[in-house]
Protein backbone atom coordinates (compact mmCIF):
# COMPACT_ATOMS: atom_id res chain seq x y z
CA UNK A 1 0.00 0.00 0.00
CA UNK A 2 2.80 2.27 1.05
CA UNK A 3 4.14 2.26 -2.65
CA UNK A 4 0.60 3.99 -3.87
CA UNK A 5 1.33 6.91 -2.03
CA UNK A 6 1.88 9.32 -4.59
CA UNK A 7 -0.53 8.70 -6.89
CA UNK A 8 -3.64 8.82 -4.35
CA UNK A 9 -6.54 7.32 -6.97
CA UNK A 10 -4.54 4.37 -7.14
CA UNK A 11 -4.69 3.81 -3.29
CA UNK A 12 -8.24 4.46 -3.32
CA UNK A 13 -8.72 2.12 -6.55
CA UNK A 14 -6.89 -0.66 -4.45
CA UNK A 15 -8.12 -0.07 -0.50
CA UNK A 16 -12.20 0.24 -1.28
CA UNK A 17 -12.19 -2.92 -3.36
CA UNK A 18 -10.20 -4.75 -1.32
CA UNK A 19 -11.80 -4.04 2.19
CA UNK A 20 -15.30 -3.09 1.79
CA UNK A 21 -17.16 -6.47 0.33
CA UNK A 22 -14.98 -8.41 3.83
CA UNK A 23 -16.64 -5.85 5.92
CA UNK A 24 -20.34 -5.68 3.86
CA UNK A 25 -19.88 -9.67 3.67
CA UNK A 26 -18.81 -10.27 7.39
CA UNK A 27 -21.72 -7.54 8.62
CA UNK A 28 -24.84 -9.60 6.57
CA UNK A 29 -23.48 -12.40 8.62
CA UNK A 30 -25.59 -10.91 11.85
CA UNK A 31 -23.81 -12.72 14.47
CA UNK A 32 -21.62 -10.82 17.36
CA UNK A 33 -18.27 -12.02 15.91
CA UNK A 34 -18.69 -11.04 12.60
CA UNK A 35 -19.90 -7.41 13.44
CA UNK A 36 -17.29 -6.66 15.12
CA UNK A 37 -15.01 -8.08 12.85
CA UNK A 38 -17.03 -5.74 10.02
CA UNK A 39 -15.83 -2.64 12.27
CA UNK A 40 -12.49 -3.52 12.86
CA UNK A 41 -12.38 -4.10 9.07
CA UNK A 42 -14.13 -0.60 8.59
CA UNK A 43 -11.85 1.17 11.51
CA UNK A 44 -8.67 -0.17 9.59
CA UNK A 45 -9.65 0.91 6.33
CA UNK A 46 -9.90 4.67 7.90
CA UNK A 47 -6.64 4.17 9.20
CA UNK A 48 -4.72 3.00 5.92
CA UNK A 49 -6.62 6.29 4.51
CA UNK A 50 -5.22 8.04 7.34
CA UNK A 51 -1.52 7.18 6.76
CA UNK A 52 -1.98 7.18 3.44
CA UNK A 53 -2.50 10.96 3.80
CA UNK A 54 0.33 11.44 5.66
CA UNK A 55 2.83 9.72 3.76
CA UNK A 56 1.02 11.31 0.72
CA UNK A 57 1.71 14.62 1.72
CA UNK A 58 5.31 14.08 2.76
CA UNK A 59 6.68 12.84 -0.57
CA UNK A 60 4.77 15.66 -2.46
CA UNK A 61 6.20 17.80 0.06
CA UNK A 62 9.62 16.38 0.43
CA UNK A 63 9.23 16.22 -3.88
CA UNK A 64 8.58 19.91 -3.72
CA UNK A 65 11.94 20.93 -1.40
CA UNK A 66 13.95 18.96 -3.25
CA UNK A 67 12.85 20.70 -6.67
CA UNK A 68 13.55 24.16 -4.78
CA UNK A 69 16.33 23.49 -3.41
CA UNK A 70 17.41 22.19 -6.65
CA UNK A 71 16.69 25.43 -8.13
CA UNK A 72 18.61 27.67 -5.08
CA UNK A 73 21.66 26.11 -5.35
CA UNK A 74 21.58 26.36 -9.58
CA UNK A 75 20.92 29.95 -8.90
CA UNK A 76 24.05 30.26 -6.34
CA UNK A 77 26.29 28.64 -8.78
CA UNK A 78 25.37 30.98 -11.29
CA UNK A 79 25.92 33.85 -9.31
CA UNK A 80 29.17 32.72 -7.57
CA UNK A 81 30.41 32.04 -11.18
CA UNK A 82 29.82 35.46 -12.33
Amino acid sequence: MAATAIFSAAFYALAFPMLLPIAVRAAMEGDGLHNIFSIITIIYLFSLIFFHRNIHNTLIRSLTLQLENMDMAKALEKKTTK
